[in-house]
């Protein structure tokens, strides 16, 4: 539905190499599991183990490798299949890594509803460097971790004032 309201109409093969996109149809599977990537650090893999994700499914570890590799990943399961454990876990990862350099991820709802959810779920990952907020229309002003002069959007792209600018 989501292609053919995309396309205008329902999608022909012809029309989706045009596009540089494969559309498969796959019968529904028994459940596997994946191992982990090796760039998964243990402790990242005993947070997830701690909030009740022992492995991952296979299209987890195909998408956060891509990701991690730096490619662009597109991932479109059913309902509660683990999306976000494929996109978090590059970032993850990196965050766990004590070698790494300090990682910094934004991501970004289409949503707040959504986003207070993956907000949810990783406050059950407890990693040392993780730190979660959400920021959006109801974000208070005084809040000390975001400047704001009242319109959360201007702020979380444009300096409040052009002494900011630098």
């Amino acid at each position: 539905f989501f292609l053919a309201a995309l396309l205008g109409r329902a999608p022909s093969r012809h029309r989706l190499v045009a596009l540089g996109l494969t559309l498969l149809h796959l019968s529904p599977q028994p459940l596997r599991y994946a191992d982990w990537p090796d760039w998964v650090p243990s402790r990242v893999r005993q947070q997830l183990g701690a909030a009740g994700i022992d492995r991952p499914y296979p299209h987890q570890v195909t998408a956060a490798e891509a990701a991690w590799r730096g490619g662009d990943v597109a991932l479109a399961t059913g309902t509660a299949t683990g999306k976000s454990l494929a996109y978090l876990l590059p970032i993850l990862a990196a965050i766990g890594d004590d070698e790494a350099m300090p990682a910094t991820a934004l991501y970004l709802a289409p949503t707040k509803a959504l986003a207070h959810d993956q907000l949810r779920r990783l406050a059950t990952v407890h990693l040392p460097g993780l730190r979660c907020a959400p920021y959006d229309g109801d974000t208070p002003p005084d809040d000390a971790d975001v400047p704001s002069d009242g319109d959360a959007s201007a702020d979380a792209v444009a300096p409040s004032d052009a002494s900011d600018a630098g």
